[in-house]
């Protein structure tokens, strides 16, 4: 079969309608599945004016301007309507419609065909880059899209098979085999595969293959319609498999590693890794570097004198190595770029992770083994991750914004009084299991009142923060500090005894009453301390903050700033507020 017959052939049995139009939008073709998506045959279209099929948009007239597309009404001979979505592209003094109707292989002829002129006008002109193979496997046609996106020209395409022509170093083999087999099937297949030019530069492509079957059945050729979608589609599926995740609440690691693993699945010459800053940003923890698993990668200990760090303006990609100009082999950033070396990268690209107050969050690194430059797909790809980063890193402070405002104190920072009784009651049931003993102090500032009242509120609560900081400070690291409320306190010490309550109650007192200087004037502080134990003053929080509370009390009475164990005889003594 010439090439002349198989286009015609070809777009005759084509699965969706095709209209061709004349300058006066006068139909001149009009094939299979077009007769069937309208129900007119040929011969009553043929010269007859478009709007006959299409006789207005749904919000206006027709414009058939090139490359346009969109739905547009269809009117059909049985006198129905429907939508149909609708590609437009003139070219020359003549126009062609592509509906989405599927057609059969039912044979049709098709009179006064120019097929010069079709050969011309038709695919050649197609924005899709279009190849034809034959049933061997071979292309024996490819449209002038085609050779223009992969560089090849009509002789260099003749002859070979797709995948030796298109495949690449990072072409899924799997997808390549689902291509071939394709192929040789009679419904054909749609998938997504990446693919390389003449020059080596990778492109994601939407394939469709459909086989072409002579009359008897038999397929004969095979078409593949191929759109790039690399820029496009691609950074789109990041972004819905990344909020997927966020919607599953994964936590932020998880995230930040279906990130890089996406990523390095759309551009698999990178390996991507992903850093969370400090609260003071001056070092960078790994968050995220699935393909960089292996090398151990330390913190970034970003130096002191650079204030912004992670302020690379608004270049998406920034070039990173020991030898930059901005990055000594002195600094924090040397023990990581010599295991990168080490691995094999010579390219490391970088850009900052900003909110949307333009803090700096974290980083965004991809690493290269070819000295290159990045492509538009990884500069699109960077975009994409830098705005996905901001967002999970976003949802992770503001999660942890409100556990800080359910569980913590917001003058003193210390668990509050929920939080505390969460973390006493399993200390409590750990201690009934390993029948270990526990101490509770309870604390409560002497005469706070008169501080505010002779000082004012605010140096109230910077007694209050002060307070709570010398607390944190006396306290163990097993041990469980709270703010119960007002000047009141309270400290939980596992495994201690009577006497070491006590000598910890007496060491925390003298720290609690040192001098302390607010806008120059010095307060005195003072404190009584009360000390309940468990089991034997009780074996829930309630009880022991009980206990604990009366002993304070009776320190208060005996002359403040004391510390006092809970007795029997203090069961039935009266609190009053100091």
């Amino acid at each position: 079969m010439g090439s002349d017959a198989l286009l015609a052939d070809m777009l005759e049995h084509a699965a969706d309608a095709v209209v061709m139009i004349d300058k006066e939008n006068r139909v001149a073709f009009f094939n299979a599945a077009a007769e069937r998506m309208w129900g007119w045959r040929r011969d009553e279209v043929l010269k007859r004016d478009i709007a006959m099929l299409i006789p207005r948009a749904p919000h206006g007239e027709i414009d058939f301007t090139a490359g346009r597309s969109g739905e547009f009404l269809i009117s059909r001979k049985d006198g129905t309507t429907a939508l149909g979505i609708l590609f437009l592209a003139r070219i020359g003094s003549t126009s062609r419609t592509t509906g989405p109707a599927r057609a059969d292989n039912t044979p049709s002829a098709q009179p006064n065909l120019d097929i010069p002129r079709l050969h011309a006008l038709g695919l050649d002109h197609l924005p899709q880059a279009v190849f034809i193979a034959d049933a061997d496997g071979h292309i024996v046609y490819a449209n002038a899209s085609f050779t223009h996106l992969f560089g090849y020209s009509a002789d260099e395409i003749h002859g070979h098979s797709p995948g030796d022509l298109l495949a690449g170093p990072h072409t899924d083999t799997q997808a390549l085999e689902i291509i071939r087999a394709g192929l040789s099937t009679p419904w054909g297949l749609h998938a997504d595969v990446l693919l390389y030019d003449k020059h080596g530069e990778s492109h994601w492509m939407d394939i469709v293959v459909s086989p072409l079957v002579d009359h008897a059945g038999q397929r004969e050729y095979v078409v593949s319609t191929l759109i790039d979608v690399t820029l496009n589609r691609m950074p789109k599926a990041l972004q819905r498999l990344t909020f997927e995740a966020l919607a599953h609440d994964t936590p932020l690691a998880g995230v930040m590693d279906v990130l890089c693993r996406q990523t390095e699945r759309i551009a698999p010459d990178l390996a991507v890794a992903i850093f969370a800053a400090t609260d003071d940003s001056r070092d960078l923890r790994c968050l995220a570097a699935p393909s960089l698993a292996g090398l151990s990668l330390p913190t970034i200990a970003l130096p002191t004198e650079e204030t912004d760090s992670l302020d690379f303006t608004h270049a998406p990609l920034r070039r990173a190595t020991p030898h930059s100009a901005a990055l000594r082999p002195s600094d924090g950033w040397a023990p990581y770029m010599q295991a990168l070396s080490h691995a094999g990268y010579s390219a490391c690209w970088t850009a900052s992770i900003r909110g949307n107050d333009h803090r700096p969050l974290g980083l965004l690194a991809f690493h290269c083994h070819n000295d290159q430059q990045p492509t538009p797909l990884h500069r699109q790809l960077a975009e994409t991750c830098l705005s996905l980063c901001a967002t999970a890193f976003e949802r992770e402070n503001a999660k942890a914004h409100i556990h800080r405002l359910a569980f913590y104190d917001p003058l003193t920072g210390l668990p509050n009084r929920r939080l505390f009784a969460i973390q006493v009651e399993r200390a409590l049931a750990h201690a009934a299991r390993n029948a270990t003993a526990l101490s509770m102090l309870f604390i409560d500032l002497d005469r706070f009142k008169q501080v505010n009242d002779t000082f004012g509120h605010p140096a109230g609560d910077a007694l209050l923060r002060e307070i709570a900081r010398r607390l944190s400070v006396e306290a163990r690291a097993e041990d469980i500090s709270g703010r119960l409320s007002g000047d009141e306190f309270a400290l939980l010490l596992p495994q201690a005894n009577a006497q070491q309550a006590e000598t910890a109650a007496e060491r925390l007192l003298h720290a609690l009453c040192r001098p302390f200087v607010f806008e120059g004037a010095t307060l005195a502080p003072s404190a009584s301390i009360g000390i309940s134990l468990f089991p034997d003053d009780g074996h829930d929080l309630d009880t022991l903050l009980h206990c604990a509370d009366l002993a304070m009390y009776r320190a208060k009475r005996n002359g403040r700033q004391r510390v006092f164990r809970f007795q029997a005889d203090m069961t039935h003594a009266t609190r009053h507020d100091d």
